[in-house]
């Protein structure tokens, strides 16, 4: 696995009313009504993709500041996300982008370390220093047998353990059934790269 989406890993489940303050902001921008099937159509999309309330958000403000005219599709709701590459990803692109350090920044999630590409997106998680980013690679625990620097995407997938970054300050624990359909989401990427490494 190449990538992960950061904002399949901030905010909270999604509620109805989530859902219908977007729909509402919709129609107010673009002034229109738009049939009842194309929002059925569309959240039951985002219910199966289990987006948080953050992603939702965040992707409503992209939505509107990109997508000037009415006529959307379900696709385009799908176009933005804020990519996260591990460590495997930034030595392939090291050899042919001699100036990428300049162009990224890098985060400690739940003691691994991704980047990004900058973009004026801002994360809520630990930024690392990139001047320091090898001692801690050095330091970082890792789950057994595996070197911090070599760690996958999936690797971080499961060292969340299933939590959200709320859980870890005390907030909100997740419910039985909120975990579980974490869970299944992690075991599909799992699935994923497994069948990309045979």
């Amino acid at each position: 696995m190449n990538e992960i989406n950061a904002l399949d890993f901030i905010g909270k489940q999604l509620k109805p009313i989530d859902i219908m303050k977007a729909e509402e902001m919709l129609k107010m921008n673009y002034g229109i009504e738009y049939p009842a099937e194309k929002f059925s159509m569309l959240w039951e999309m985002i219910k199966e993709e289990h987006w948080t309330d953050y992603r939702l958000k965040a992707i409503m403000k992209w939505f509107l500041k990109n997508k000037r005219f009415p006529n959307w599709t379900i696709a385009d709701w799908f176009d933005y996300g804020v990519k996260l590459y591990g460590y495997a990803e930034y030595l392939n692109k090291l050899h042919t982008n001699r100036g990428l350090n300049e162009q990224i920044e890098w985060y400690n999630i739940n003691g691994v370390q991704c980047w990004k590409y900058k973009d004026g997106t801002e994360l809520p998680f630990e930024k690392v220093n990139f001047a320091t980013k090898k001692e801690v690679i050095l330091q970082t625990d890792s789950p057994v047998g595996v070197e911090p620097k070599d760690m996958s995407l999936t690797d971080l997938v499961r060292s969340m353990e299933y939590s959200s970054r709320a859980e870890k300050f005390g907030k909100k624990k997740l419910s039985l059934q909120e975990r579980e359909e974490r869970k299944k989401k992690f075991d599909v990427i799992v699935e994923l790269e497994r069948s990309e490494h045979k």
